[in-house]
């Protein structure tokens, strides 16, 4: 899964006087507006939209809600409070940051200020990194709240971070690679890739991320001795070593031979063949992205 990260809340309390859409007019037009602002600044600057996430603005208008019932905008519970209010509707995150606005004045003095006075925050509006965007808006005692929620859903991050394994035949030709590169150090003889071994480790590997689960023996209780047969691959010997959340080849590897049990498959002398099987994708139980990584080393009768 992706690192998930929160950035500070920042608080920017405003005492200036103005009249244009106000947290107390339509809450929709006043939200389309600051979204059009915001894309107009990230647009000048050669920044992707940032887009409004109804999820969001759920999250982002209970907050200011219960900031105009306490009357303050201090005190606001927090990082685990926002977690919890993020869990509650559903919103996988990666990262996420708050910026809360008290105002007298209008909209034209809130981005005013985040120029002036709230810098780190502007920049984060401004950020790429940044996509989904939710607004609470609301009153207190005459005074306007306006809660920003910048994230970054937790599946665009993971994109990102897999970007490396959407090639399938060169992560393969990667895991072999490095697998003989731990064999030469030891001056073990090199492993020839063979497809029906591939196709072994492929089924399994999607098999536990259709299926929820990280076991060498599958909810049917078959092995991969089994799954080999499956696939015509008439075998002497056979192993297996399993990963899951690696992004990259290097990072799979460097687990598998840190492990006593995993090494000793990728040592071992007696096996002079390798599949490889990988799959990545949302869990559909758990709701978690995965990467799961399968080796089957083989030796043929």
């Amino acid at each position: 899964m992706p690192n998930r990260t929160v950035v500070a809340l920042a608080l920017c309390c405003l005492a200036v006087l103005g009249s244009s859409a106000r947290a107390s007019g339509d809450p929709d037009a006043v939200r389309r507006e600051l979204l059009q602002r915001i894309n107009a600044l990230r647009g000048a600057k050669g920044v992707p939209a940032i887009a409004l996430v109804p999820q969001l603005d759920r999250v982002a208008q209970e907050h200011a809600d219960e900031m105009a019932a306490r009357g303050s905008i201090h005190g606001t519970g927090g990082s685990a409070a926002m977690r919890q209010r993020l869990e509650k509707v559903g919103y996988a995150w990666s990262e996420y940051t708050e910026n809360v606005s008290a105002t007298n004045g209008d909209l034209d003095d809130v981005f005013q200020a985040w120029r002036t006075r709230n810098t780190e925050s502007y920049e984060r509006l401004l950020s790429p990194a940044f996509t989904n965007l939710g607004i609470g808006l609301a009153e207190m005692d005459g005074t306007a709240i306006y809660d920003f929620l910048l994230a970054v859903p937790e599946g665009e991050e993971f994109g990102r971070r897999i970007e490396s394994l959407k090639d399938l035949p060169r992560v393969r030709a990667g895991v072999l690679a490095a697998t003989n590169a731990e064999r030469r150090r030891m001056r073990v003889p090199a492993l020839s890739a063979n497809h029906l071994l591939d196709r072994a480790a492929q089924a399994h590997a999607e098999d536990m991320l259709a299926r929820s689960f990280f076991e060498h023996r599958n909810p049917d209780g078959r092995t991969v001795r089994q799954r080999a047969d499956a696939q015509g691959y008439t075998w002497m010997g056979i192993g297996e070593n399993l990963a899951e959340g690696q992004p990259t080849v290097d990072e799979a590897m460097a687990g598998w031979m840190k492990s006593p049990e995993h090494r000793h498959n990728i040592l071992d002398r007696d096996f002079t063949e390798l599949g490889v099987g990988l799959a990545y994708g949302k869990d559909r139980k758990s709701g978690r992205y995965r990467v799961l990584w399968v080796q089957v080393f083989g030796t043929p009768r």
